[in-house]
């Protein structure tokens, strides 16, 4: 699974959202308690202007496990792309 999620976050980097998400949403629904695969289909839904889903997805990565500070930059990116600054402070 590791391999998996190494390559979802390289379909990431190279902004194949759509693969990535194809890939990522097989995992969770096998494995929902996957804290990295949360996270994840985070980066994807805040790259595709989709940010609440994707701040909601952060809060849910760093409960389950996830990294507070990578989940919590991102969750600023994401209200930042929002037009909530002050928020993201």
């Amino acid at each position: 699974m590791k391999d998996d999620l190494d390559r979802i976050e390289q379909l990431i980097r190279s902004r194949s959202y759509q693969q990535a998400y194809d890939r990522c949403v097989p995992i969770l629904k096998n494995r929902p308690r996957s804290a990295r695969a949360r996270f994840l289909l985070g980066r994807i839904m805040a790259e595709t202007d989709n940010g609440r889903a994707g701040f909601d997805l952060f809060d849910q990565a760093a409960r389950l496990g996830h990294p507070a500070s990578e989940t919590r930059s991102h969750q600023a990116i994401s209200l930042l792309r929002n037009g909530q600054p002050a928020e993201a402070t």
